[in-house]
């Protein structure tokens, strides 16, 4: 399993740099070679980056996305009060924001893996050892 943040998620309907890395995490997550999850709030950023990012007629476009998400086998997880309050702590101990910090307590807490595209986010915890850049994280060959 691998948790993906929502910069790795945008990725997979706008063309950006990292797009290229992003989309061979869905494609595998489509063909079972990896299991992809994320917390339920990550639906909600990527609506919202959507709804920006495409015009205001897109409207069941944005909707489709984010439904798509969980159609590819996505899990979404709850947020949990024990993993806001990690998140919390995530955020202090390396000077992020709590919403981007969320992704590593859940990280962390299932023992996976996170894919960023998040430059910023990245560079403040990839001495954890378990974050990684999209651009770096190579897709496991064996099947999920």
């Amino acid at each position: 399993m691998v948790v993906v943040d929502t910069s790795v998620l945008v990725k997979w309907f706008i063309e950006e740099n990292d797009s290229a890395p992003a989309l061979r995490i869905r494609d595998a997550q489509r063909e079972g070679r990896i299991r992809g999850a994320c917390p339920d709030f990550a639906l909600v950023e990527l609506g919202n980056v959507l709804r920006y990012k495409f015009p205001p007629q897109d409207v069941d476009r944005v909707t489709a996305a984010v439904r798509s998400i969980t159609s590819l086998g996505i899990k979404v997880i709850a947020s949990s009060p024990e993993i806001v309050s990690e998140g919390i702590r995530a955020a202090y101990a390396n000077n992020l924001a709590v919403y981007d910090a969320l992704f590593v307590a859940l990280a962390q807490d299932l023992g996976y893996p996170l894919v960023t595209a998040d430059d910023e986010l990245w560079s403040r915890t990839r001495n954890l050892g378990f974050v990684h850049h999209v651009r770096d994280w190579q897709i496991p060959l064996e099947r999920r």
